[in-house]
C-alpha cells in the first residue's frame, strides 16, 4: 500500500506545483510599487507650467486641487499661491498645465503636489512633492532686434573653405546682416519675413547659410530649438551638428537638395538639445538651409533657441544685452538704449560711446532728448557682477534732418529759404500762411509754393501783417 500512495501523492504534488506556478504567473502583483517622482519642472515663456515625471503617468489621475505654486523665496506657506488649472499629458511623462493666475517673469517658483494628487499608469500615487521649478529663457528670438549674418552667394561654404562656415572661428565679417524670418513665400507666413532672400526660382542658390552669435551666462540643464523652415536644414552649435531636418544622411554640398518639399512652413519643435552643447560666454548657432529643387519658389528660415535653467544655478556670468541692438533716428529726435539684465543682477554699469567713457552714465538705460550727428556710433555697456565683466554693444545711426540755413528777401519781395534738401537727396516743400486772430483760433490758411533743391521762394505778400512759413521734406 505504501508505494501506491507515494506515487499518488507525488502526482498530486506535481499537479499542484504546476497549478500554483500558473496561478502565480497569472496573478503576480505589479512589480511597480514605487510612487512617481517629479524629475523636473519649468515655467515656460508662454506662462504654462511643464512637469516632467520619471515614468508614464495616468492622464485621468491629475488632481489640480492638490497642486499649487508659490514664490520660492516665500516658502511653502506663502500667501501668494498660484493654483493650477487644466492640463494635458504629452509623451506619457510630461504634463503641461495652465495657471489660474499670471506668473511673474524672472521670479523663481516652487511647486507643491499633495499626496495622491497624481498617479502613474500602474496606479501608484505620489508622495508629497515640494520642488523648485526652472525657467525657460529665450536666448535667440525671431524679432526685429535679433540680427543674424547670412550668405546667399551660391558658394559651397560647408566643405570648400579651410574653415567651414559652421566653425565658431569662421570669419563672417563680409556677410550680409538681417533679422528672421529670412526668405520669400507667396502665401502668409507664421512670422513676418524681415529679410528677403531670393529662392532658386528667382535666381537664388539652392543652399543659403546663416550664423548667429549669442552670449550664454547660464549653467543650462537643457536647450530647446523651434524652427520655421522651408525646406531642409542642418543645424550646428559651436561647430557640432545637432539636428537634420529633411536632409539626406552623410556629407552634403551646396548642391544637395532637401529630401521633401514643404508646401507651407509652420513652427516645428521643440527639438531638445543637451545642456552641455553650449558653454558660458559666446556661442555660435549656424545653419545651412537647402531647397527641394532648382525651381523651388519659396525659402524660409527662422529659429528660436531657449535655455532651460534651474534657478539654483541660474547665472554664472553677468547676463545682459542692449535693446534695441541697432537703432536709427533722425537728427533732433530722442533715442534710448536699455540694458536688459536677467535675474542675476549686477554690481556696476559703465557706458561708453566709441570706447570713450560717458561721464555720469551708470544706470540701466542711456538716453538723450535730441540726437545730433555726433551721437552716431557704437554704444557699449560694461556690466560687472561679482568680479566678472561682460560688455554688450549696440549701434546708433543718425540721419541728417532738413535744415534751414538762411532766409533771403530779394528786391522783388520774394522770400528765399535756403536749406539742405539737396544734401538729403530730395527737395523741400514750402507753405506760408497769413494769420488772422480769432477767438476760436481758426483762420489759418496755408498756401503751397514751388519746390526747390537748394532754395525755395515764396511771395511774402503785403508788407503789413504777420506771416508764418513751414518747411518740410514731404509734400
Amino acid at each position: 500500500m505504501i508505494p501506491g500512495p507515494r506515487l499518488w501523492l507525488g502526482m498530486i504534488l506535481f499537479g499542484m506545483a504546476a497549478l500554483t506556478l500558473r496561478d502565480l504567473r497569472a496573478t503576480e502583483p505589479n512589480p511597480d510599487i514605487i510612487p512617481p517622482l517629479l524629475a523636473s519642472g519649468y515655467v515656460l515663456r508662454n506662462g504654462m507650467v511643464e512637469l516632467n515625471f520619471n515614468e508614464d503617468m495616468d492622464p485621468d489621475q491629475f488632481d489640480t486641487f492638490g497642486m499649487s505654486m508659490h514664490p520660492t523665496a516665500e516658502g511653502p506657506g506663502s500667501i501668494h499661491l498660484i493654483n493650477l488649472s487644466s492640463g494635458v499629458l504629452t509623451h506619457g511623462t510630461t504634463w503641461m498645465a495652465t495657471t489660474l493666475e499670471a506668473v511673474t517673469p524672472g521670479v523663481p517658483y516652487s511647486i507643491y503636489i499633495g499626496p495622491g494628487a497624481v498617479r502613474d499608469i500602474s496606479g501608484n500615487s505620489n508622495n508629497e512633492i515640494n520642488q523648485d521649478l526652472g525657467s525657460e529663457i529665450l536666448m535667440v528670438a525671431i524679432d526685429e532686434t535679433t540680427r543674424w549674418t547670412y550668405d546667399a552667394s551660391g558658394l559651397d561654404l560647408g566643405t570648400t573653405p579651410d574653415t567651414p562656415f559652421h566653425d565658431p572661428a569662421f570669419d563672417d565679417s563680409d556677410w550680409l546682416e538681417g533679422a528672421a524670418l529670412f526668405g520669400r513665400a507667396p502665401s502668409p507666413t507664421v512670422a513676418p519675413i524681415r529679410t528677403p532672400v531670393s529662392s532658386p526660382s528667382q535666381g537664388g542658390p539652392v543652399t543659403t547659410y546663416y550664423r548667429k552669435r549669442f552670449y550664454n551666462p547660464f549653467h543650462t540643464v537643457e536647450w530647446r530649438l523651434n524652427t520655421v523652415l522651408d525646406d531642409g536644414a542642418i543645424v550646428y552649435l559651436n561647430g557640432a551638428e545637432v539636428l537634420r531636418l529633411r536632409m539626406p544622411e552623410g556629407a552634403v554640398t551646396h548642391q544637395t537638395v532637401a529630401t521633401a518639399l514643404v508646401e507651407e512652413a509652420v513652427w516645428e519643435g521643440p527639438f531638445h538639445l543637451p545642456g552641455d552643447m553650449l558653454g558660458p560666454g559666446e556661442n555660435v548657432l549656424a545653419v545651412e538651409v537647402h531647397q527641394y529643387g532648382v525651381n523651388d519658389e519659396d525659402l524660409l528660415w527662422g529659429a528660436e533657441l531657449s535655455a532651460m535653467v534651474m534657478y539654483e544655478v541660474f547665472c554664472i556670468l553677468p547676463a545682459v544685452r542692449l535693446q534695441p541692438a541697432a537703432l536709427t533716428v533722425t537728427e533732433g529726435e530722442p533715442f534710448e538704449f536699455s540694458l536688459t539684465p536677467y535675474p542675476c543682477g549686477f554690481d556696476s554699469i559703465l557706458w561708453y560711446h566709441e570706447d570713450v567713457l560717458i561721464p555720469g552714465a551708470d544706470g540701466q538705460t542711456l538716453s538723450a532728448a535730441h540726437a545730433d550727428l555726433a551721437s552716431a556710433g557704437t554704444y557699449t555697456a560694461e556690466v560687472t557682477d561679482q568680479g566678472q565683466t561682460h560688455r554688450t554693444s549696440a549701434t546708433l545711426t543718425v540721419l541728417p534732418a532738413l535744415r534751414l540755413d538762411r532766409i533771403e528777401i530779394d528786391a522783388e519781395g520774394h522770400v528765399w529759404l535756403h536749406h539742405n534738401a539737396a544734401e538729403l537727396g530730395g527737395e523741400a516743400h514750402v507753405q506760408w500762411a497769413e494769420v488772422f486772430a480769432s477767438p476760436s483760433g481758426e483762420g489759418i490758411s496755408w498756401t503751397t509754393y514751388p519746390n526747390g533743391p537748394h532754395a525755395s521762394p515764396f511771395d511774402a505778400g503785403p508788407a503789413e501783417g504777420m506771416r508764418f512759413f513751414r518747411l518740410s521734406d514731404a509734400p
